[in-house]
């Protein structure tokens, strides 16, 4: 089981209310769409590392070679996409916002147009994969 330290930054909790990791990866990438019950624990068990160690690669998130092998193929599967994986998170999301209260929702819409180059072997499209364009984020 992984766990984060408790980080207070003027007044805010950043570990998620000390939540560990391994409860608020299952809650953020729950049941997600897959037909395979491996897809639905791995994105789980990438979230929870990713958690624990903000910023560190995929190689070094996992000591295992079998995890890191398996964290690229899973993103590498056809099923997996931004519906399948973050459907856990956008459901948590619309429950907590049936409470009152004000709300600051961020979202981040760059883009990069890649239509008038070659394509980049292995570098894959995020959104509508007919517009030629890559989301940053």
């Amino acid at each position: 089981m992984i766990k984060i330290e408790r980080v207070e930054v003027q007044g805010v909790d950043r570990a998620n209310h000390a939540q560990e990791v391994n409860s608020w990866a299952t809650i953020h990438f729950g049941e997600g769409g897959f037909s395979d019950i491996r897809r639905v624990q791995r994105p789980q068990l990438i979230g929870a590392a990713m958690a624990g160690d903000p910023g560190a690669s995929i190689p070094q998130l996992f000591a295992r070679p079998y995890d890191v092998k398996a964290a690229y193929r899973f993103f590498d599967h056809p099923e997996v996409n931004a519906d399948s994986v973050q459907g856990a998170h956008r459901a948590w999301v619309m429950e907590q916002l049936e409470e009152p209260g004000t709300y600051l929702l961020i979202e981040d819409t760059t883009e990069l147009d890649w239509t008038q180059r070659e394509p980049i072997p292995r570098l894959g499209s995020v959104g509508n994969r007919n517009q030629g364009t890559q989301g940053v984020h």
